[in-house]
């Protein structure tokens, strides 16, 4: 099953990066192999640093991540050179995040059988969490949340496995992982540390803490020394998001912002993590009464991870769906063995309609470039929703001819970049690419495909 999920990542790999986080996260990763932070000084969007330098203001995790894929990118580029070297680079990097989902997947499966799943309820399992939750379009869409969500889902894994001389090193080093990953795991990390302290003295596991706390302590001085190096203080992070201003005022409105991360069609956690969230509803009690540490667990992390949402003023932005609350589906599911299955056709069948709505959900975050549709919805004369400019994209790039569109649109040269008119699929690139007839691009993010 594995396998198959995995050739379908490969598929779906768009081939491009196309987003300016992601483009600003895969320079500092090319600064690396030059052994500095310095960005170029034409990035408008990065922060400075040291000296008036230009310098990403992103964790260090992503980009070292990233590392081995521009290597590779470069040493294809010296194969085939008739490409330029970004574009390589850029074509590698699309793939970084399938493995990482793909490892996630994995410890999902195992946690299943920790907990006394069959092996045709994990296959299921697997097939429902790759097609029908956020973990199939952030197999491809080019953020570092797919990264905190494996370190702190793997973290959990390790330190709650009921015996293994490693599990404390284990757990210590995803945290730092995730810690390293993305600004947003100090609200994670803390949490799942707070846990592990509580069930170290519950349990007298002092020395899987201690183990624990060591491994995570070379991604602390990591993140320290990345401090240091940009902004000459191993104390001081600047991101832009972060300002006391904007969380005070976030605070402020705090029930609106709870009713948008949770129910709002451009973000909310039970539109788009409705596979999980129904699966951790319905399997609660089974998991609170086979392992009252994992609940316990997932029950303390989607709680923090909704609280600190509404307190930050944070929204996806130019992405799909609740991206900030990616890493909660492992932990929502799971419950997933607890799930009684209906045996009636026709309950089934009731089943079925919110799961096939799930994956055609997903399948627009797989198929289509975000920003097409966060055009629509800021740029159409009347408000466009979620799902109305999903439907209107999918209309236009799979139509054999040119559709006419919004005046609006038609005049941004962002608008008219050449992959948005075709499924954002590696594969489709290139066909394009070699058809005379295809269209020449008129600008817009990315300058390779």
């Amino acid at each position: 099953m594995l396998v198959g999920i995995a050739l379908f990542f490969l598929l779906v790999a768009s081939g491009r990066i196309g987003n300016s986080d992601a483009s600003i996260t895969l320079d500092l990763s090319r600064a690396l192999l030059r052994g500095t932070v310095r960005l170029s000084p034409d990035c408008t969007s990065c922060v400075r640093g040291i000296d008036g330098m230009r310098t990403s203001q992103y964790g260090i995790g992503h980009s070292l991540y990233l590392v081995p894929y521009v290597v590779a990118g470069r040493g294809a580029a010296g194969l085939v050179p008739r490409f330029p070297v970004e574009m390589w680079e850029e074509f590698f990097a699309s793939f970084a995040n399938g493995p990482v989902i793909l490892l996630l997947l994995v410890y999902l499966a195992r946690a299943w059988r920790r907990l006394g799943a069959g092996e045709a309820r994990i296959a299921w399992g697997l097939v429902l969490f790759a097609f029908a939750t956020p973990l199939g379009p952030y197999a491809k869409l080019p953020f570092s949340d797919p990264l905190m969500a494996l370190g702190t889902f793997a973290a959990w894994y390790h330190w709650s496995q009921p015996a293994g001389r490693c599990r404390g090193i284990a757990a210590g080093l995803w945290l730092g992982f995730a810690l390293l990953s993305r600004r947003q795991a100090d609200s994670v990390v803390p949490v799942l540390l707070g846990l592990g302290i509580l069930d170290a003295f519950r349990s007298r596991r002092g020395a899987d803490l201690g183990l624990a706390l060591a491994a995570l302590a070379p991604a602390v001085v990591a993140r320290l020394a990345y401090n240091l190096a940009r902004f000459g203080s191993p104390w001081l992070e600047r991101h832009p998001g972060l300002k006391v201003e904007k969380i005070a005022d976030a605070a402020l409105s705090g029930s609106t912002r709870f009713w948008k991360v949770i129910c709002s069609d451009s973000e909310g956690l039970v539109v788009y993590e409705f596979i999980p969230v129904a699966i951790a509803l319905l399997g609660a009690w089974g998991l609170w009464k086979a392992s009252r540490r994992g609940a316990v667990a997932a029950g303390t992390v989607v709680a923090a991870g909704i609280s600190f949402l509404v307190i930050l003023p944070f929204s996806p932005g130019v992405s799909f769906g609740s991206r900030y609350l990616v890493y909660l589906v492992a932990f929502l599911g799971l419950a997933w063995p607890f799930v009684r299955i209906p045996k009636s056709p026709w309950a089934r069948a009731g089943w079925a309609l919110p799961v096939l709505a799930s994956v055609w959900l997903m399948a627009g975050g797989i198929a289509i470039d975000p920003l097409p549709i966060t055009l629509r919805i800021r740029r159409a004369p009347a408000r466009f929703d979620q799902f109305g400019a999903t439907v209107a994209e999918w209309r236009r790039i799979l139509s054999p001819t040119d559709l006419p569109d919004l005046p609006q649109l038609e005049a941004s040269s962002e608008w008219r970049h050449d992959p948005f008119r075709r499924p954002d699929f590696w594969w489709c690139h290139l066909w394009a690419r070699r058809a005379p007839t295809r269209t020449p691009p008129a600008g817009g993010v990315s300058p390779h495909f």
